[in-house]
């Protein structure tokens, strides 16, 4: 027996690293298993007990055990290993983008991604502007990731004509409007979100109106004294979208909510650094996902949409709002229900984080430039006092700060992921080979000095007497360009206008300590990349303003 085990022990061991090279050149060159990383995991654990049955002695011997099991280990570990090195060698001297150039260690790994959004606390922008400034436009950020800093690729790889399809990173999380690869779902899906915010958008500029009301009784009882404003205006917008999605508000900005609301918002706020890290990792961001109705903080928000769901479902004579027109258009099956849950979350997550991101920095540079604050007010007092103010109707001010706060500190940093198609595309004069990952950042390009002069600077007049200031108007996208732009863009202007509107008019705005002390380099650089840009905290002192 033991002469057969010494014969069979190289063999085996030798088969096992061939097959992890063939499963590399003929399964993991051709197939995309970023999105099946439970499916891929459990394989591998299967293989193991695959191989240890397989083996020509297995009997009840104990000696017959240890060695087939001894010999699955080993075998299972020659697998991986040469799988990996196999991988490895590719994607390091091989792959079809080894001749762009970037750092080492990210033509390996997304894990030199995680390890540099760790070292700069959550903020994975301030790596991309150290890679733009060393290696030029384009720079290869993973084994297949390639970021471009060249506002010339917005348009073909972004645009309505655009060639490109969605990443991996939307695989990791549920099936929605937003999240789909789906071109043909997301067009048929689309249609009905953009239809329900056409009929009812004027439904509800009253409706904000109301919400905006319960936030400036919030900031009038507490006049004079510094408010947390990051607080005040995630209590706003997602007191807005939840009444949208769900029929009724959280009760946030009235302190209302009950406590499993309260506990939900706090687990949302509390897991955003987490999404920080693993949106650089799509796979295990998606095996989170997979679990998160059995386990983890979104386990909670789930159950507790879900119920929302079914309450408004049932609700009599509700007033109009996006749900009833998802409602309308959505099969009553275990998937419509189950997609029917997942946009609801989106609505309120991605409209709420959002909003209140552009919010915070709003009132921040309204307190940091007095001078633009009282040419807003010059703007809307004539309008308040004639009683004609409507949040879905642009003002030329108001507009233009809004634009020059969402230029220089968009609410999403992370750039929408797209994927080339198999033949590959070019941009200008380069090649970008097929299955690449592309993606292009909202803020380095909105402060690119080849699209707006001054681009560091706010300067809101670039928007109004001096357009010379802006070079190339596409390289604004706060709300991103093309098919799978933001469907709720106007929403979140009418919120944007409402709060920025009032608030200006009602009050005058401060820092607690006064301007002189508030150091706005070092704040808006404390700023967080977790796909939603995160807001550093900063209270500010309303007071009543003197007419």
């Amino acid at each position: 027996m033991a002469a057969v085990q010494q014969s069979l022990t190289p063999t085996i061991l030798a088969t096992a690293s061939l097959t992890g090279v063939a499963l590399h050149l003929f399964l993991f060159k051709q197939v995309e298993v970023d999105k099946r990383p439970v499916t891929t995991a459990a394989s591998f654990i299967a293989a193991y007990f695959t191989i240890a049955n397989a083996l020509p002695w297995v009997s009840s011997e104990y000696e017959g055990l240890v060695w087939s099991y001894t010999v699955a280990s080993l075998a299972w570990l020659s697998l991986v290993l040469s799988l990996w090195t196999s991988i490895l060698v590719y994607r390091a001297f091989f792959h079809p983008l080894k001749n762009f150039p970037g750092p080492f260690g990210a033509r390996l790994s997304k894990f030199w991604s995680l390890q540099k959004v760790l070292e700069t606390k959550i903020r994975w922008y301030r790596t991309l502007d150290e890679l733009h400034e060393k290696y030029g436009d384009f720079v290869r950020t993973g084994p297949r990731e390639l970021v471009i800093f060249d506002a010339a690729a917005i348009t073909p790889v972004l645009g309505f004509a655009s060639v490109t399809g969605k990443g991996p990173f939307y695989d990791s999380m549920e099936t929605s409007v937003n999240t789909t690869r789906d071109r043909a779902f997301h067009r048929q899906r689309r249609k009905v979100w953009d239809n329900a915010f056409k009929i009812s958008l004027a439904d509800y500029v009253p409706r904000v109106e109301e919400f905006t009301s319960q936030l400036l009784v919030r900031i009038g009882n507490n006049l004079g004294k510094p408010i947390l404003v990051n607080e005040v205006c995630i209590h706003y917008s997602y007191d807005v979208m939840s009444a949208l999605a769900f029929g009724e508000p959280m009760g946030y900005t009235k302190g209302e909510s009950n406590d499993t609301a309260k506990s939900v918002l706090d687990n949302i706020q509390k897991g955003v650094d987490a999404i920080g890290l693993l949106l650089h990792i799509p796979w295990l961001m998606g095996m989170l996902t997979t679990f998160s109705w059995a386990i983890g903080p979104m386990r909670e928000w789930n159950n507790y949409s879900a119920e929302l769901v079914v309450q408004r479902k049932n609700m009599k004579h509700p007033r109009p709002d996006l749900f009833s027109h998802l409602l309308d258009n959505t099969e009553d099956t275990a998937a419509g229900r189950s997609l029917l849950n997942s946009e609801c979350r989106l609505i309120v997550g991605a409209g709420s984080d959002t909003t209140a991101t552009a919010l915070t920095f709003l009132l921040v540079n309204l307190a940091l430039y007095p001078e633009w604050l009282q040419r807003l007010r010059d703007e809307v007092d004539p309008i308040f006092a004639a009683a004609d103010f409507n949040n879905a109707r642009s003002q030329p001010v108001l507009d233009a700060i809004i634009n020059e706060s969402m230029r220089l500190s968009p609410s999403v940093f992370f750039g929408s992921q797209r994927e080339t198609p198999p033949e590959g595309m070019k941009i200008g004069d380069t090649f970008i080979p097929g299955g690449t990952i592309i993606s292009i950042p909202a803020y380095q390009v909105g402060r690119d000095e080849r699209n707006f002069i001054h681009g560091t600077k706010f300067l809101p007049e670039r928007w109004l007497s001096r357009p010379e200031l802006i070079i190339n108007k596409a390289a604004h996208m706060p709300f991103l360009t093309g098919p799978f732009n933001c469907a709720g863009r106007n929403l979140a202007m009418m919120e944007l206008r409402s709060v920025v509107a009032r608030v200006a008019h009602e009050f005058d705005i401060a820092f607690p300590a006064g301007a002189a002390s508030f150091d706005a380099e070092g704040y808006f650089a404390r700023t967080k990349d977790h796909f939603v840009s995160g807001a550093a905290p900063q209270e500010l002192v309303f007071t009543k303003r003197g007419r």
